[in-house]
């Protein structure tokens, strides 16, 4: 869409938005999804601040709604890829114009991020403070941990589309790197034999 909105509007800026890191946006997706499966009443208050590992076993037994006919490791999976080939695509486009770009983190901790903006698009910035909406709950915990990024990274599995009924991808781990253990269960792709442990 930025390629077209570039050649309809020529001389534009552009703002690419990122995260402290990849986890952070997976963490964010998953939370907003399980947010509304308890407003819902698809899932209880309780079940929303499962960790990875109780998500995971308990999707695999068919006790918890998945995410978009995913589970959330191949949510997760999915997400981290979706995001970081979307940034690179951005970066890729802009690399010979870098005057029409910013890459703006977007953290509640930082203080400049008004003077970040007025200063790319040459204006003065607000005097309130920069807007922070739809944030999840404090008491929400982050469902995956950095350390589950690595092992889940997915440049290290292959992801093709599925005709599946229900699952859109199939995820399966490329040869060479370690099973991915998700608790004390390996993982098995959604759409894969195995998965349903009933």
């Amino acid at each position: 869409m930025f390629e077209r909105m570039d050649r309809w509007y020529p001389g534009s800026k552009f703002i690419l938005t990122l995260r402290n890191s990849t986890a952070s946006l997976v963490n964010s997706d998953i939370k907003m999804s399980i947010r509304a499966k308890v407003r819902k009443n698809v899932i209880s208050e309780a079940q929303g601040n499962y960790a990875l590992e109780e998500i995971y076993a308990a999707q695999r037994r068919g006790e918890f709604d998945l995410i978009w006919g995913l589970s959330v490791v191949d949510f997760a999976i999915i997400v981290a890829r979706r995001y970081e080939q979307h940034n690179d695509r951005v970066r890729a486009y802009f690399s010979e114009r870098p005057d029409a770009l910013l890459e703006m983190t977007i953290n509640s901790e930082r203080e400049d991020q008004w003077q970040q903006l007025a200063a790319f698009l040459d204006c003065a910035p607000p005097k309130h403070s920069f807007p922070r909406k739809n944030a999840a709950p404090t008491h929400q915990n982050d469902v995956i941990e950095e350390r589950h990024m690595e092992a889940l990274n997915w440049r290290n599995f292959y992801i093709t589309r599925t005709e599946k009924e229900g699952c859109m991808f199939k995820i399966t781990q490329k040869p060479g790197f370690e099973t991915v253990m998700i608790g004390n269960m390996s993982y098995v792709c959604t759409s894969c034999e195995g998965f349903w442990l009933r």
